[in-house]
């Protein structure tokens, strides 16, 4: 194989190469995110944690930022954390895989959907003791990316 066949490989000019690169990025710092959160927080803010997370969600109430920990089915465990955060390892591994890139258009918007939505719900709450760029640099790229429709039709130019 000379040089011109491994550029024809290369050919991005309708930008599927730029996005895959950018979609399996984000997923990548995404899964380290998720697993970040899946080794430190409970130590932090767990049901043992440094301060407690059910006390601050009781004593925070609204002011806590939207989280599925607030809802009467799911109140925090240091479990269901853990769970989440194993759901969001798991679709991040996918995306960077390309699985989800194989199956329709909509299913990148889903997956990315969930894994912001995870994210946000672990981490709008906390963030007054675990703020950080690298949370907010997910929030932003997860949004963003939830609510980019992919297509694989040519772009209009």
């Amino acid at each position: 194989m000379d040089l011109h066949q491994v550029l024809a490989l290369l050919d991005g000019s309708d930008h599927m190469i730029a996005r895959d690169v950018i979609q399996r990025g984000v997923a990548a710092v995404f899964v380290l995110a998720f697993l970040s959160t899946f080794r430190q927080f409970p130590v932090l803010l767990g049901e043992e944690g440094l301060l407690p997370a059910k006390d601050f969600l009781e004593r925070a109430g609204d002011r806590a930022g939207p989280t599925l920990f607030r809802w009467r089915l799911t109140p925090y465990s240091d479990r269901l954390l853990r769970i989440m955060c194993l759901v969001g390892i798991v679709l991040g591994a996918a995306v960077v895989a390309g699985l989800p890139q194989q199956g329709p258009a909509w299913s990148m918007i889903a997956v990315f959907g969930v894994m912001w939505g995870l994210y946000l719900s672990i981490h709008s709450w906390a963030r007054s003791s675990t703020a950080s760029a690298g949370s907010r640099c997910c929030w932003s790229a997860g949004s963003w990316w939830a609510s980019s429709a992919p297509t694989r039709s040519r772009p209009r130019c």
